[in-house]
This record gives structure tokens, C-alpha cells and sequence, in this order.
């Protein structure tokens, strides 16, 4: 697979204003909800929304194969997504839209549970992936 660069992002944010004045004062280039580094001044737009989100990301790749192989791997891990035209769109299955789904809920007694929002019983991947070994093994290579 053949992902070779950032072509750009967009993303929602409540106050648009704050993150432009973060932008400046980290010094992207840009300006006015339009900001990157110096060779690339508009690779983040930003756009007013209702929480932060990530809208949009466009990544370019070798051929329609790289991102057929990407949309393959979504549905592994159970993404959805769908495929056109060069264009692979995924659908946002974790947003919520309900202001009370927010709420951290107290009724249920919280030593029998791994997560607020999760299953009782964590899935063993979540804890040892498959390639954990592997991980370890560069880690201990690169830290010593």
C-alpha cells in the first residue's frame, strides 16, 4: 500500500476562532480558518460544528488498489465504508447525536465494568493484539 502524503484535512470545531488563534500562535501558516505548514498554507480547513470532528481527510496513494486494500481493511475491523470513483468514503458510526446519550451515567456499579460505554467483558484483543510480541520486541530494539 502506497500512502504517500497528506493532501489535506477538515475538521468541525465548536468556536472556530479559538483553534485559529492556536494555529497562529503555533505558527501554522495561514490564516482565517485556512491553515498548514509553510509549503503547504491550506492542508486544514476548519468549519464550525456542533463538537469537534474530523469531516474530511484526503490522503494521496499509488493507484485505486491502495485504497480498495484500505476499504478492506476497515470492514476487518469493522468500519463501513463505501467505494467510488477514486473516492473512499467512511460512515460515522460512533457519532452521537442524542445531548443526554452524554451523560456518564452512575447506576450501575462501576467495579463490573471495563468501560463506560463498553461491553462487561473486554474483547482479549483490546488488551494483547495479535502482533503485541512484535511490538514489544521493536521497542525494547529502538529504547534499548
Amino acid at each position: 500500500m502506497a500512502l504517500h502524503r497528506l493532501l489535506g484535512i477538515e475538521i468541525g470545531v465548536p468556536d472556530p476562532a479559538s483553534l485559529d488563534a492556536f494555529y497562529r500562535e503555533i505558527g501554522f501558516t495561514g490564516g482565517e480558518r485556512s491553515w498548514g505548514a509553510a509549503d503547504q498554507p491550506g492542508q486544514i480547513s476548519i468549519g464550525e460544528a456542533g463538537y469537534r470532528q474530523l469531516r474530511q481527510m484526503r490522503v494521496a496513494c499509488e493507484s485505486e488498489q491502495d485504497i480498495s486494500t484500505i476499504a478492506k481493511n476497515l470492514d476487518g475491523i469493522g468500519v463501513a465504508s463505501t467505494q467510488r470513483d477514486g473516492i473512499l468514503r467512511v460512515i460515522d458510526m460512533d457519532r452521537i447525536t442524542d445531548d443526554d446519550a452524554w451523560t456518564i451515567r452512575e447506576d450501575w456499579p462501576m467495579d463490573d465494568s471495563w468501560s463506560l460505554w463498553g461491553e462487561k467483558v473486554q474483547p482479549e484483543v483490546f488488551f494483547r493484539p495479535h502482533d503485541i510480541d512484535e511490538v514489544i520486541e521493536g521497542w525494547n530494539k529502538a529504547h534499548g
